[in-house]
């Protein structure tokens, strides 16, 4: 079991990594490799042998798939940015290994502290739904075998017929490439999300199109990205401090805070060693990239302000668009800070896979309440994972890092794109955040949803309009729990052609 999932890690990790560094991927929507991998082994592993071990195989590859995947949008930009300092890290194999290790080394002791202390919360008490979750449990554990595989296999060829057809007319259609490869991943989360998300996501794309785009366009001269990103800070703002109030008023921060899962974590001294010992990690790793200690200090609870906060629209949504928030962490940063782009990049790349692992993590948690699994079964297995895909990462990153074209990751690595242009052409308006302050408190005046509207804001509005349809299409079915495998073969098989496109 050990080779198998530190193979699988390995596998894993060196395929999303690829993928998202030559690939346009849009937001984070499940552990894409690892779903493609538990449809073909159905086929042919023993049912009780797979379903005794298929939790802690998808918890350790989908952790290597995250971590692989975080560092293409981000290492990119060091190239991009920096390219005589990246190039002569490359001329040293274990300085440039031990720089990327070390950032995934410090920022998985932080998520799974952050995603282990928040998870009961969350999960036992709160009880949130994690669509992604829900249809990866719902398939595994089918109790109509033979009709859920029929299903799959008709969703596999569903999603295998839609990209036959794609690549005979993709030329016509390139300018649209994002949303076609993410259509068949929007429509299966969006099913599965049902009729709940409706009206936090119309209420956040008409905001985005009707109010966003109009008052981006004439009352300031940054690009829409930072615009989105200074407007939603707000409405995160009115979030957090409105959070804050409830949970003061409801008595709920500190029923949390001494919880029993709270004072165990307390007592266990060797945990609390644990938990010092990798903060001290961080700040010796930030340190060493010139970022203050106060600095460190704000970004460590941003992380887990916004973990907390991802974590819900996750667990409502289905979907997210991770290295946006890092941004609310680093933008501000940038303007009151005076700090070189250089520890600026350092902090995105920190940021971004802290985040993507926090809400990874909490993934393979539900899923393994869903499975009456221990969380500490699960746990150790991500242990495994994010240790292989550190080292694993580093290497493959070193290897791939010789042949880095310019011109190639100008065209695929767009998120590396968007922060070259904040870099060299940002402006942070601070009458956007406080726009968005006012906009965050009209919503929260009439309605409970503030967060899940702000984070459909942030989707593009592509995203919006199929969720919106896979939404709709729920709500009109009965029994819609008797159809997942159907959309869980779409997943796969989209996965499974996802890669099939990189390799032609």
């Amino acid at each position: 079991m050990l080779i198998l999932v530190i193979l699988f890690s390995v596998f894993s990790s060196i395929m999303m990594c690829f993928v998202s560094i030559n690939t346009q991927l849009g937001p984070w929507i499940g552990p894409v490799f690892s779903v493609v991998c538990v449809v073909l082994a159905m086929t042919f592993v023993n049912k009780d042998l797979f379903n005794k071990y298929v939790i802690n195989i998808i918890a350790t590859g989908s952790v290597g798939g995250i971590i692989g995947m975080s560092l293409g949008w981000t290492i990119p930009s060091f190239y991009l940015l920096h390219k005589d300092l990246f190039l002569w890290w490359l001329s040293k194999p274990f300085l440039f290994i031990a720089i990327i290790t070390s950032f995934v080394i410090a920022a998985s002791g932080l998520a799974l502290f952050i995603a282990f202390y928040i998870k009961e919360h969350l999960i036992d008490e709160q009880r949130l739904q994690f669509p992604m979750s829900q249809l990866v449990h719902k398939v595994i554990f089918l109790e109509t075998q033979q009709n859920g595989r029929r299903l799959i296999m008709l969703g596999i060829g569903l999603s295998s017929i839609f990209n036959i057809t794609m690549f005979f007319v993709r030329n016509i259609f390139k300018a649209y490439l994002i949303p076609i490869q993410s259509a068949p991943f929007l429509l299966s989360i969006g099913f599965i999300s049902g009729s709940k998300t409706l009206i936090s996501v119309f209420f956040g794309s008409v905001t985005r199109m009707l109010i966003v785009n109009i008052l981006q366009k004439y009352i300031t001269t940054v690009s829409e990205h930072e615009f989105l990103i200074a407007f939603c800070l707000g409405m995160f703002i009115v979030a957090a401090i409105n959070a804050l109030l409830v949970w003061i008023r409801s008595k709920e921060l500190s029923d949390f805070f001494i919880s029993r899962a709270v004072r165990y974590h307390i007592s266990n001294t060797l945990l609390v060693w644990i938990i010092l010992g990798v903060i001290s990690f961080i700040f010796v790793l930030l340190s060493a990239w010139n970022i203050p200690i106060l600095t460190q200090l704000y970004v460590l609870i941003m992380v887990g302000l916004l973990g907390l906060f991802m974590a819900r629209l996750i667990a409502q949504l289905g979907i997210i668009d991770i290295e946006i928030f890092a941004w609310f962490i680093v933008l501000p940063l940038m303007y009151v800070t005076s700090l070189t782009s250089l520890s600026i990049l350092a902090l995105v790349v920190f940021s971004t896979l802290c985040l993507a692992l926090v809400i990874d993590f909490l993934f393979s948690y539900k899923l393994a309440q869903l499975s009456k699994i221990s969380y500490f079964q699960v746990l150790k297995y991500q242990c495994i994972g994010s240790i292989v895909s550190a080292f694993v990462i580093g290497i493959f990153l070193w290897r791939y890092g010789l042949v880095f074209d310019k011109e190639h990751l100008l065209l695929f690595a767009s998120k590396a794109k968007t922060f070259d242009d904040i870099f060299q052409f940002g402006l942070f308006d601070y009458k956007i955040v406080l726009i968005g302050i006012g906009y965050g408190l009209l919503i929260n005046s009439v309605s409970s949803m503030l967060l899940p509207i702000a984070g459909a804001i942030l989707m593009m509005p592509s995203f919006s309009f199929l969720l919106l349809i896979a939404g709709g299409i729920a709500y009109l079915v009965r029994d819609r729990e008797k159809i997942f495998p159907l959309f869980f073969g779409i997943h796969a098989g989209h996965s499974f052609w996802l890669l099939i496109w990189l390799l032609m």
